[in-house]
């Protein structure tokens, strides 16, 4: 009786195996363009570190120079059917950021106030079946001088493919992920950016400074709830032990620190950051988790920072769209648990 339930217990767990071996496979990382720009932006200065235009002399020159008044930003905008709900978020982040880099006098009042030197915007568009792209066109003449990227991706991904596809395209220091409903005020990002940035601490004796800061909507954890339904309340707390025991696993063993894993506001340092996107291989939904996933395999620190949320009407999240997000997280459980996926390289220092 032990041997044959012994027996079946071998077999449905080499079906699993076979199973995710067979379905991983098909989840593959492509290389990355080599920083090409699909569209160049509207404005080329000479010397300016996120321009292309400029001779490797003068570029290198801005560069340090940059970096002696801050870092540099990419912001990076995915974008499924946001017509409504872009163009707003691109004037409030452009009147931000033109705010900011005139206060960014050096680099230590940049690292005292989580301010940044110069920015670009990143709008990757996934397909969209409305004016998305006509209303980031648009934008582009109304602020020839606004530096603004747009990635058109076809056929239709997921928003981790579209956020991967706007990291390789930018270059700047640092690179925020935000989304396009503008939830999330663009101004927190000085938050961010203080946790990152906000002490010298690469000297002998402390810890190296955190690589990500996450975007957390915890703290307003319990007044959402107050205004939730029953099911809603518990549908979350499913999601939540989902994404915990997916972490468990997938790191084999840690316990995820992150209360907040779906905001949609996460800053990365970009070179540091890369080897995570280059071993991303989920495209929609559980791409944060599995990011998260990457950077503990890669022990890069991470740090998160409360946020203000604001819930906008129009989620592009369905049931669907949940169903899937589960499976993947089974996926990953088996795929990193096994140890079928793993990091395909490691972070640049």
């Amino acid at each position: 009786m032990i041997t044959s339930i012994f027996s079946i217990v071998i077999v449905i767990w080499i079906g699993i195996v076979s199973v995710v071996f067979w379905i991983s496979r098909k989840y593959s990382t492509s290389t990355p363009p080599a920083n090409k720009r699909f569209v160049t932006f509207n404005r080329a200065i000479v010397g300016d570190p996120l321009t292309e235009g400029a001779s490797s002399a003068s570029s290198s020159s801005a560069r340090a120079t940059m970096q002696r008044r801050g870092p540099t930003l990419s912001i990076v905008i995915p974008c499924y059917n946001e017509e409504e709900r872009l163009p707003p978020m691109l004037e409030e982040t452009r009147s931000f950021c033109e705010a900011t880099i005139a206060k960014c006098v050096s680099d230590d009042v940049a690292r005292a106030e989580g301010l940044f030197a110069d920015y670009e915007i990143i709008v990757v568009d996934d397909c969209s079946k409305d004016n998305t792209i006509g209303v980031v066109k648009a934008f582009q003449g109304k602020y020839k001088d606004c530096k603004v990227l747009l990635v058109p991706v076809t056929p239709n991904h997921g928003k981790g493919f579209a956020v991967r596809s706007g990291y390789f395209h930018a270059s700047g220091d640092y690179v925020l992920m935000a989304d396009g409903d503008n939830a999330t005020k663009i101004d927190d990002v000085r938050k961010l950016f203080k946790e990152l940035r906000g002490a010298k601490t690469a000297t002998a004796g402390r810890a190296e400074p955190p690589t990500i800061a996450v975007g957390s909507r915890a703290h307003l954890e319990d007044v959402s709830i107050a205004k939730r339904t029953l099911s809603r309340t518990l549908l979350m707390r499913v999601f939540h032990f989902v994404v915990a025991v997916t972490y468990l696993c997938g790191t084999r063993g840690r316990k995820c620190q992150i209360r907040d894993t779906q905001c949609g506001f996460k800053l990365f340092n970009r070179q540091l950051c890369m080897c995570l996107f280059l071993s991303n291989r989920l495209e929609r939904w559980a791409f944060d988790v599995e990011l998260l996933i990457c950077a503990a395999k890669a022990d890069l620190r991470i740090v998160e920072v409360a946020v203000n949320w604001a819930e906008i009407p129009g989620s592009k999240v369905r049931l669907m769209g949940m169903v899937q997000m589960g499976l993947e997280c089974l996926l990953m459980c088996f795929a990193y648990g096994i140890g079928f996926w793993g990091l395909k390289s490691t972070p640049v220092r």
